[in-house]
């Protein structure tokens, strides 16, 4: 992983993005690859669209995210089938321990248009 880590190109695109680098993880290395990509994050954007409790990989994920203090970092993509009450209850519970929690960016996506994908993009850099 860290010689993974190492590769990853950080520089911007002429177009302002930056380039995916994929890591291709087993079950006994992805907490470790997420804690190190969270602590090089500038913006953080976590898929939830069907999110329920049957996620126990994203649930991991978000006590992550409330543990490292990156919720405020971090815009959740969510659309109808999204357990927000599920997504509240364990931020509260991870980030509550320490400290307020900040105000959940959530980006509702029903179609995947190219107005709606802007518009995630938009909010994870506003400004």
């Amino acid at each position: 992983m860290e010689e993974h880590l190492k590769l990853m190109d950080g520089s911007r695109d002429p177009d302002g993005r930056f380039r995916v680098t994929e890591f291709f993880c087993h079950e006994n290395t992805w907490p470790g690859t997420l804690a190190a990509l969270l602590g090089r994050s500038d913006a953080i954007l976590m898929d939830l669209r069907g999110f329920s409790e049957k996620n126990s990989g994203g649930i991991f994920e978000l006590q992550q995210l409330g543990t490292q203090h990156r919720l405020g970092d971090t815009v959740f993509v969510v659309d109808a089938s999204t357990d927000i009450q599920l997504l509240e209850l364990t931020v509260s519970a991870e980030e509550g321990k320490d400290a307020s929690i900040p105000p959940l960016r959530l980006e509702k996506v029903e179609s995947g248009a190219a107005a709606e994908r802007e518009r995630v993009y938009r909010s994870l850099y506003p400004g």
